[in-house]
C-alpha cells in the first residue's frame, strides 16, 4: 500500500522538476569542483560534491519512476475503459436473459394450466373404470413434461 502511495506522489510531480533538480545538482557539483582548489573550502566542497551526487542520483531515479508510474496510470485508465464497456455489455445481456426467462416461465405456466385442466376433465374417465385409459397415460406424460 505504501508503495502505491509513493508511486502516486511521484507520478503527480511533473517530470520537468526532476530534470531541473538533476541539472542544478550537476551545476552545484561543477561549482564545488571549481571551489575545491581553495584550501579553506576543501571540506565544504567535498560535502557539496557528495550531496550533489546524491541529489543527482535520486532525481534521475525518481524521473524514471515518474515515467513508469505515468505508464502504469495510462494502463489502468485503458483497462478501466475496457471494464466499463464489458459492464455495459453485461447489463444488456442480463436484460435479454431476464426477458427470455420470463417468456419461458410463462410458457411453462400456460402448459401447466392446460395439463391440469386436461387431468381434471379426464378424471371422470380415469375413475369410472379400474383400468388405465390411453387418455390418462397421455395426460400423465404431458404433466411430466
Amino acid at each position: 500500500m505504501l508503495d502505491w502511495v509513493v508511486q502516486h506522489i511521484i507520478a503527480s510531480i511533473p517530470l520537468w522538476i526532476w530534470a531541473v533538480t538533476a541539472g542544478v545538482s550537476i551545476v552545484l557539483y561543477a561549482i564545488a569542483n571549481l571551489l575545491g582548489k581553495i584550501n579553506r573550502l576543501k571540506l565544504y566542497t567535498i560535502l557539496t560534491k557528495l550531496i550533489s551526487l546524491v541529489v543527482f542520483t535520486v532525481s534521475v531515479f525518481l524521473a524514471g519512476g515518474s515515467g513508469v508510474a505515468k505508464v502504469w496510470q495510462e494502463e489502468i485508465k485503458a483497462k478501466q475503459a475496457e471494464i466499463d464497456a464489458a459492464t455495459a455489455k453485461s447489463k444488456n445481456a442480463n436484460v435479454k436473459i431476464q426477458y427470455v426467462i420470463r417468456n419461458q416461465l410463462k410458457v411453462i405456466h400456460d402448459k401447466q394450466v392446460v395439463v391440469q385442466h386436461d387431468i381434471a376433465r379426464d378424471a371422470a374417465i380415469i375413475d369410472s373404470e379400474c383400468k388405465v385409459a390411453p387418455q390418462a397415460i397421455k395426460d400423465l406424460n404431458e404433466a411430466t413434461q
